[in-house]
């Protein structure tokens, strides 16, 4: 499935009521095929991630096999930490990425007809009560703020971990899903941009299917 497959996917994840009375007979998407539309989708781009990164190791140079260089296990082990590593970024931007276009989508689709918003905390309160409902069939269980910038968004049973375990322990577990928390980093971020919100959002805390993301709102110079 391509990412413009997901985004029209998900863009048609509820129905405006507005909209139902005039048109008859809604047009909805089962909400399993959402879900393994997630896990779907963060597979296919891991898998992409690991391709490129096969075949354009090393910043372009061919596979080490094929220098036939004797290397020490140290330097071996420590360039395998660093291909780890860029595939870790390259997969977080492309998941991050695709959540924020869909988010950008939420904001324009639930917030057009809104009154304007007066402050950053309305804006992130519409995304815990509106957009969660309109997502999850919830609101965000805690909101916590300092005040300066920074909003803490919590979560107690979060959809999208519900149905993930793992045959390690739960730190096994919480460490594969991180994947897939990129991509509602991304929708928050993509809403507020949309609304003129500059920030940076990540993970606070997983303790499945507990989670909490962090809202950093980057003030201009």
């Amino acid at each position: 499935m391509s990412i413009t497959s997901a985004i029209n996917l998900f863009r048609q994840l509820t129905v405006d009521e507005s909209q139902v009375a005039h048109q008859g007979q809604p047009h909805v998407v089962n909400e399993t095929c959402l879900d393994l539309l997630l896990i779907e989708m963060v597979q296919v781009l891991r898998t992409s991630v690991a391709e490129t990164s096969f075949a354009v190791p090393h910043g372009g140079l061919p596979p080490s096999d094929s220098l036939e260089l004797p290397q020490s296990s140290e330097s071996t082990t420590a360039r395998s930490n660093e291909e780890q590593e860029r595939a870790t970024e390259l997969l977080y931007y492309k998941v991050e990425r695709v959540g924020f276009r869909i988010g950008q989508r939420l904001a324009e689709r639930y917030a057009k007809d809104r009154p304007r918003f007066t402050d950053t905390l309305d804006i992130v309160k519409f995304i815990c009560k509106d957009i969660w409902i309109k997502l999850f069939h919830k609101q965000v269980d805690n909101l916590k703020t300092n005040h300066r910038g920074v909003y803490i968004l919590q979560d107690n049973k979060f959809r999208w971990l519900l149905r993930m375990s793992g045959s390690e322990g739960v730190a096994h577990a919480t460490q594969q899903a991180a994947p897939y928390l990129w991509f509602p980093c991304g929708v928050i971020r993509g809403i507020l941009a949309n609304l003129g919100v500059d920030s940076t959002v990540s993970v606070k805390e997983t303790n499945l299917p507990q989670c909490a993301f962090q809202i950093k709102i980057n003030r201009a110079v």
